[in-house]
């Protein structure tokens, strides 16, 4: 399932990738869960800005 992210989008997607991932952005996680939210809708709007 390839989206044509964009640049923009592409790097974001790796960023949330790394913080799910279990090795990395342990430390973030914490910080991150109660803005999942937020932080999820700011990325869809990122990938409907790149349509």
């Amino acid at each position: 399932m390839d989206l044509p992210l964009g640049e923009a989008g592409l790097v974001e997607v790796q960023r949330l990738e790394a913080i799910e991932s279990p090795q990395g952005g342990e430390a973030l996680r914490g910080n991150l869960v109660p803005n999942m939210h937020q932080e999820v809708k700011r990325v869809l709007q990122l990938l409907d800005a790149n349509h």
